[in-house]
Parts: C-alpha cells; structure tokens; sequence
C-alpha cells in the first residue's frame, strides 16, 4: 500500500463473496517511514488467484454470521437506480433523497474519491 513497501500481501481474514469471488481483508495500520495513513485493503480473487496467492490459510469469515456483504455500486448506477424510482413515483420523501445522495458523491469525487469505484 505505502510506497516503501509497507503494507505488501498479508491479509487477515478471506470472505466468499458473488459468484465464487473470493474477498481478503488486510487492515493496514500506517507507516511513519513513508507517511502513509491507516486503511482497510480489500482484495478480490477467482478461485484460482487464491492458490496462486496462499490465500486459503488465511482464517474464513462468515457472513452469514459476522455482518452482511454490500455490493459496491458505481455512482451512475446508483443515480439511475433512484431515478427509476423517482420516475415510479414514489412518495415525496425520495424527491429529498435523490439531491442528497448526488451532493454526497459529487463531495467524495471532488475530495479524491475511491480509485476504483464500482469494481
């Protein structure tokens, strides 16, 4: 993650996700040497890229058990979802939403965003 090196491949725990993806966890706690901050890494794996990885002596986390999987949306396919719904028309409480969620996004984009939205 950092640009010393720190941070490389260690993963703390795997998760099954969609379609046999498979997810590794590795907190990052940060890096004086090169001033990177703390983070979450998510990794995502075939089947294959697991082997190839040494990923399958990380510890199994279950979902079903621990917390729940969010797939992650692209922002335009967030904003065509809530028009769908605005074009059904739905109740004036999402007329209020749409506007909000748009201001949330364009803020996170403008502040340097995620790099690879909508994986």
């Amino acid at each position: 993650m950092g640009q010393c090196g720190c941070g490389d491949f260690a993963g703390d725990f795997r998760f099954c996700g969609p379609e046999d993806r498979w997810y590794v966890v590795q907190f990052y706690p940060s890096c004086e040497l090169c001033n990177s901050p703390a983070g979450v890494i998510l990794y995502k794996f075939g089947p294959e890229e697991m082997k190839t990885w040494g990923c399958h002596d990380l510890p199994e986390m279950s979902l079903d058990e621990e917390a729940a999987f969010l797939p992650v949306l692209h922002p335009d396919k967030l904003r065509k979802k809530i028009t769908d719904y605005m074009e059904a028309a739905l109740d004036e409480v999402l007329e209020e939403f749409a506007p909000a969620v748009n201001q949330t996004i364009n803020d996170f984009y403008k502040e340097g965003g995620q790099q690879n939205a909508g994986m």
